[in-house]
């Protein structure tokens, strides 16, 4: 009992520790979260805004499921009997402001805001402004076949003329570091159904990134790790699409737990999660393996968000319950809100 009072003491330590070093270092990225959670919910589908701090252009969009949605949220204008003329308005001065967007995968939660936000390029603010979709091959080869092709949906690449459109495609390979809105950006792959990538934001010395849908992967971590070590990385997004006794349906949908993500989090800090393999021959719960993973690599994270996003509503209560046990054992976990941004 006195063994576990003091681990006890020692991660409220740890905790009070890091959120004063965070609040000491000058912000460099505001993230809004337009959209947060793991489909189910069209209004609230993965789509989120980076910009630098204190600067509201140029911005990058990562993903686009629920933009117009998010974007109300935010600027607290979905309120009933609000004029839609005016939020629309608000709306596309918004996006404005947006030079591009990034896109993970081609999986739909992540792009129908892109699809149903287009005819705003019509008319109005956004006439004539051109958003750049960036994203590698195989996502755009799936956008021009599948989904801006004249049947499903307007080729919006020639809309509203081909000269002023409101899209344009730009692929994004592995290895190369392009600046995209005042950030340099790197794909880095990941473990999914789909091809999916995530993103490496860098702006001065500083960077953030960005995973998507993805089940356990390694190269990301591998990239990212130098930069948690010099402590350079000041955050880091990734999902948590089901609770921890669903593991095998997360595995075979290329998703995470609570538990596999603890695991995703001990690549990045360069422990091996051998914890997690060795709980189920031990008989020991996941969770609990997580747990006492989460206690050995809580003290690498000092100073660095870990934003959590991609829950599925239907198993938003039990993820975060356990999401909870890992904030417990020193890991700075914030689950995402839409429409509430942070600096970081």
């Amino acid at each position: 009992m006195h063994t576990r009072r003091i681990g006890l003491l020692l991660t409220c330590v740890l905790q009070l520790f890091a959120v004063a070093t965070a609040s000491a270092v000058p912000p460099r990225f505001q993230l809004v979260p337009l959209g947060v959670l793991g489909g189910e919910v069209e209004s609230n589908s993965s789509c989120f805004l980076l910009r630098h701090h204190e600067a509201a252009a140029p911005a990058l969009m990562i993903d686009c499921g629920s933009p117009v949605e998010g974007i109300l949220r935010w600027e607290d204008l979905d309120r009933p009997g609000s004029s839609w003329r005016g939020k629309m308005e608000r709306v596309q001065r918004v996006l404005l402001d947006v030079d591009a967007v990034l896109l993970t995968h081609t999986h739909l939660d992540h792009l129908f805001g892109l699809v149903l936000k287009s005819p705003l390029h019509l008319d109005g603010p956004l006439k004539g402004h051109t958003t750049e979709i960036w994203g590698g091959e195989a996502t755009l080869s799936t956008l021009r076949d599948s989904v801006f092709n004249g049947r499903v949906w307007g080729d919006f690449t020639r809309l509203p003329t081909p000269e002023h459109p409101a899209f344009r495609y730009r692929e994004i390979k592995t290895g190369e570091r392009p600046e995209i809105a005042g950030f340099r950006v790197e794909a880095i792959p990941l473990a999914h159904p789909v091809p999916a990538l995530a993103y490496l934001v860098t702006t001065g010395d500083v960077s953030y990134l960005h995973l998507g849908d993805t089940g356990p992967s390694e190269e990301v971590w591998s990239k990212a790790r130098p930069l948690l070590r010099a402590r350079r990385l000041r955050a880091v997004a990734l999902e948590a699409s089901f609770a921890s006794a669903q593991d095998g349906l997360a595995r075979r949908t290329g998703h995470l737990t609570p538990a596999s993500l603890a695991g995703e989090l001990a690549k990045l800090a360069g422990t091996a999660p051998s914890a997690l393999a060795a709980a189920g021959a031990a008989g020991l719960q996941p969770m609990d393996a997580a747990r006492q993973l989460a206690l050995r690599i809580a003290a690498s994270f000092e100073g660095v968000r870990i934003l959590v996003h991609h829950i599925k509503p239907s198993s938003f209560d039990d993820v975060q319950a356990e999401l909870e046990t890992l904030k417990a054992a020193g890991l700075p976990i914030e689950v995402l809100q839409q429409g509430k941004p942070l600096d970081f």
